[in-house]
């Protein structure tokens, strides 16, 4: 009967153990696992994401999948291949002015505003991102560090037997 209760009481705080770790957002989780963003990765990656885009920076920092930077790259392209798409007609002046020309100067002028629009809030993000990434991951983890973590453990007895039992840590 001893037995019986010992796995029985094992097995409920395994799942409370495992039932608080979900209590974080995939967001937070991400955060905590990623780290601080160090102060070479904040200017190199703010410099690139400044001067370069096309979410460099992102990459550089390591949030490019949590700060969606994959819509910079996407949207920087196809801007740009809105203004390439443009430019040969606008050169090629045709004999009879068509609107077919006031269609090119469209697409340049569209995509050289969605260029120019992906570019500044990508160039905002990039310095200033990094700074509330690492302000909620120093909160994460100050939460984290204040809460009591059950864990299930294994004891290895004088006799050679193994003991379920229950290890509690308590992080101040």
């Amino acid at each position: 009967m001893k037995s019986i209760f010992i796995i029985f009481f094992f097995f409920s705080f395994s799942a409370s153990a495992s039932a608080s770790q979900s209590i974080l957002s995939k967001e937070d989780q991400g955060i905590l696992k990623m780290g601080l963003v160090e102060p070479t990765e904040w200017i190199i990656g703010g410099a690139l994401g400044t001067f370069v885009g096309f979410g460099l920076g992102h990459a550089v920092q390591g949030t490019y999948e949590s700060s969606s930077a994959y819509i910079y790259t996407i949207g920087e392209l196809v801007s740009l291949g809105l203004v390439v798409a443009g430019i040969p007609g606008a050169i090629l002046k045709s004999v009879n002015k068509s609107d077919s020309e006031k269609q090119n100067f469209g697409l340049i002028t569209i995509g050289a505003i969605a260029f120019a629009g992906f570019r500044f809030v990508e160039m905002v993000q990039v310095w200033f991102a990094p700074v509330s990434h690492n302000d909620r991951f120093e909160e994460l983890k100050k939460q984290s560090a204040k809460r009591i973590k059950i864990r299930p453990t294994l004891w290895s007895s004088r006799q050679n037997k193994i003991i379920p039992g229950i290890g509690i840590q308590l992080a101040l």
